[in-house]
């Protein structure tokens, strides 16, 4: 599986705003289930007392190592050791 272009762009403004210190977490409804749901934004100053957040990862509920596990292929694995 490849990262998308999406996910790359999602994971360079996690980076820029641990940067710049514009990162929040933000209680949201899951459009294609209707449920609450808490996601990491980036937080953008708008002006005029106005702030844009742009989500960019949803956060696990509960303990995501029961939730899922990280594929490493043979040669990542070899050079971790």
């Amino acid at each position: 599986m490849a990262f998308t272009e999406a996910q790359k762009a999602a994971f360079e403004c996690i980076k820029a705003g641990v940067e710049d210190k514009n990162l929040c977490l933000v209680e949201c409804t899951d459009d294609r289930t209707g449920e609450d749901v808490v996601a990491l934004c980036g937080a953008i100053e708008m002006g005029e007392g106005r702030t844009m957040f742009i989500p960019v990862a949803k956060m696990f509920d509960g303990n995501p190592f029961e939730q899922i596990t990280p594929k490493f292929s043979e040669e990542s694995e070899e050079d971790a050791a």
